[in-house]
């Protein structure tokens, strides 16, 4: 498997039939984000460099301890709520 683009071939159905249903779901979640351009501008944008401050510990560390209490919204609630 190699970088050079004139021996790249096309992928066929046949191809995709040989991955794990997992795998193409996980390859078209990437294509679709790459045809995308607000998911694509996320994707590329430069990670946040500036180091975490006190507050910002504290705040991921009591968001951690409400989650470990089961206190937190399951992901299928607020995709319900923000029509996700």
């Amino acid at each position: 498997m190699g970088n050079n683009d004139e021996q790249q071939k096309p992928v066929t159905r046949a191809d995709l039939d040989q991955l794990e249903s997992r795998i193409v779901d996980k390859v078209t979640h990437v294509i679709r984000d790459l045809i995308d351009p607000v998911a694509l501008s996320l994707l590329l944008a430069p990670e946040d460099d500036e180091p975490e401050t006190d507050e910002e510990r504290r705040d991921v560390a009591a968001a951690g301890a409400e989650i470990a209490r089961g206190e937190g919204i399951p992901f299928d609630q607020i995709r319900q709520e923000f029509g996700g």
